[in-house]
């Protein structure tokens, strides 16, 4: 049987952090790859092979995990800063295109929880170098290749037929809505109902009374006069109406007002109040979601209490991409505040349903969009949005246009439902093939489970002792804080698994555990006066004796610590295995690698100024002494 292993990538592959900034690239000849779906060109280039590109920062922007593409690179490329480059040290052990495709099909579930911090989220090099892929043999990575490429070519096929489907279906609601606002869906209904869309009963009439309205309305002051529209000439008008209707504009029939935001600096509350705030990301499909919402204090409904809509209006939605998206008020939402990314429309003497299915349609779209353009911002002037030119039938029609629409969207969206619903079994059809095709093999999956299981308290202190161990060799004897940030740092630089949960503690990175497991006094003993005590071993040969694969990692990689601080005093290289490991837990916390996000986490990191002498780490350490280390660390290629 062929045999799989599983190996981290640091010991496959080579890392190239990105060195071309993206955006100041001068165009050439070589292939430049950013965090984007499409290549851009660079004159110069920084590497010649295979490679997988990876973002270093979040797709999603502030605040959220994300990565949208991994991508595959081959040849003289230049690469911009926020990605790294992992190119496989050995061909014959680890195909570049195997990489790429297990680290793009399992991006979400293996690098994606790997980033960190909350405003600036980043993927530290460090954690990619740490993960653990799955290597079968290079016979069978090359025939999963080509087994993957042959199932993602069926597989887009299908994705085309299924997109091509969702798109007829869409054009087909619009050709409905065109129909409605045209006249035709209820040609004869009027040949049988002239009575009701003719006299008092005309649009005409209905347009008449709800100017009246409105006038009514201004004179009581409750609304305030609009600016005058122009209007409709014969030149706009883009179809013939029946008779029995006219052109108007939206402004004519209804009251446009603008939603408040909060005051600057007010931050929304996700946990309940008796008053919601309807953002533009809870307006979805004709309707306001409910899952994610935010909240107001009293206080501040106090500042934007007029600023409300209500189950009797419409929304629009006026700033961003999104502009356009119109919907209903449900009851739970009535009398709640609007952002100002949005419209309240209030409606007079007019079918509501007619009203939304009309703003909607490709007709009313194609205006909102123009009329962005004319002002050269995505924003839309309500005084602009009140000028939308509006096909306008008597009251009766409009209700009897409603409930045609009723009737043949919900037949509509029922058949765009099938289709999603068939695009979303192929695509988790396609995703359990896929995670098939990279299953280990059923008798190696014994040695993957072995791996996961935590250590124990023993092996965790044979690692302690092999660490002594080697610190006594070289004449350097530790206390418990200072071990601890050796630990720390075998963890993060080397990936060695110790099984500490490290914490930002007054003297650097800590966990607590490693007093407990230290104090036992079979295999430690504390030497040395009171606060300043050193950790020695005690039955050395019997703690060491037993078989531990990190002790192995230990060995190997301490010396590489040791030989960085050798030549300074005692005091002086605590204080620099404190600095680095500080510096390197905010890079893990925060997702921070620039030299004032680095500072701004240690001023941020407070300590006990009766134990340590400083109330936060800045304090001790200048950002001078900061930057030289970041600096060494990005050398190191550690972040």
């Amino acid at each position: 049987m062929s045999e799989w292993c599983f190996k981290t990538l640091k010991e496959l592959c080579d890392f190239e952090k990105g060195i071309t900034g993206i955006m100041k690239a001068i165009p050439g000849k070589y292939p430049l790859v950013t965090t984007g779906a499409d290549r851009k060109t660079s004159n110069t280039f920084q590497f010649d092979a295979e490679a997988v590109c990876i973002p270093t920062i979040s797709s999603a922007g502030h605040g959220k995990k994300s990565l949208n593409y991994i991508h595959y690179q081959k040849g003289k490329s230049a690469l911009g800063t926020i990605l790294v480059a992992v190119i496989p040290k050995n061909e014959n052990e680890l195909n570049t295109r195997y990489l790429h495709l297990y680290l793009q099909f399992f991006k979400d579930t293996l690098l994606v929880p790997l980033m960190k911090g909350t405003a600036n989220v980043s993927l530290p090099i460090q954690s990619i170098k740490d993960l653990k892929i799955p290597v079968p043999p290079i016979t069978e990575q090359k025939k999963l290749i080509d087994l993957i490429e042959r199932i993602e070519n069926e597989h887009e096929d299908i994705v085309n037929e299924h997109a091509n489907q969702l798109l007829l279906i869409s054009k087909l609601r619009q050709t409905v809505l065109q129909e409605a606002i045209e006249g035709k869906l209820t040609a004869n209904w009027r040949k049988a109902h002239p009575e009701l869309i003719t006299g008092e009963n005309s649009a005409e009439k209905l347009l008449e009374r709800i100017k009246a309205e409105k006038q009514k309305l201004i004179a009581e002051g409750k609304i305030k006069k609009d600016k005058p529209l122009p209007p409709v000439t014969d030149e706009e008008k883009p179809f013939e109406l029946p008779e029995s209707w006219v052109w108007c504009r939206l402004g004519e029939i209804t009251t446009i007002k603008g939603g408040k935001r909060v005051s600057r600096g007010y931050r929304l509350l996700e946990s309940p109040t008796p008053f919601i705030y309807i953002r533009v990301s809870d307006m979805k499909n004709g309707t306001i979601d409910e899952s994610d919402l935010r909240y107001i204090s009293t206080n501040m409904r106090k500042k934007i209490e007029r600023y409300i809509i209500t189950k009797d209006d419409l929304y629009m939605t006026i700033v961003g991409a999104t502009i356009g998206k119109c919907g209903i008020v449900p009851e739970k939402f009535h009398n709640m505040n609007l952002t100002e990314n949005a419209a309240r429309i209030i409606l007079y003497k007019l079918s509501k349903i007619y009203l939304y299915y009309l703003l909607s349609s490709l007709f009313c779209q194609k205006q909102f969009i123009e009329k962005t353009k004319q002002v050269g911002v995505q924003k839309m002037a309500l005084y602009r949005f009140s000028a939308t030119l509006i096909p306008f039938p008597p009251l009766a029609e409009q209700k009897q246009i409603a409930e045609h629409l009723i009737k043949y969207i919900h037949k509509i969206k029922t058949l765009h439902d099938q289709v999603q619903e068939r695009k979303d079994y192929t695509e988790q059809l396609m995703k359990t093939v896929l995670k098939e095709a990279f299953e280990v093999p059923t008798l190696q999956k014994e040695t993957v489970q072995s791996e996961k299981k935590p250590l124990t308290p023993f092996q965790q202190m044979q690692i302690i002792g092999a660490l002594i161990k080697q610190l006594e060799a070289n004449s350097m004897r530790q206390g418990e804080m200072v071990l601890a940030k050796y630990l720390y740092l075998l963890s993060f630089v080397y990936g060695i698994k110790t099984g500490f949960s490290f914490k930002k503690w007054h003297f650097g990175p800590y966990d607590p555990v490693i007093r407990k497991l230290t104090g036992n006094r079979t295999y430690f003993k504390k030497q040395g006066t009171a606060g300043f005590e050193t950790i020695g071993l005690v039955n050395e040969g019997e703690l060491l004796k037993y078989s531990n694969k990190q002790v192995s990692a230990v060995n190997k990689n301490v010396g590489n610590l040791i030989d960085l601080f050798k030549g300074y005093s005692a005091s002086e290289r605590n204080n620099k295995i404190e600095l680095m490991a500080s510096v390197l837990k905010v890079v893990e916390d925060n997702g921070v690698q620039t030299v004032d996000g680095v500072y701004q986490g240690l001023k941020d990191w407070k300590t006990d100024k009766p134990k340590t002498g400083y109330a936060n780490k800045a304090k001790k350490f200048s950002r001078e002494k900061v930057a030289k280390c970041l600096e060494f660390m990005k050398k190191k290629g550690w972040v």
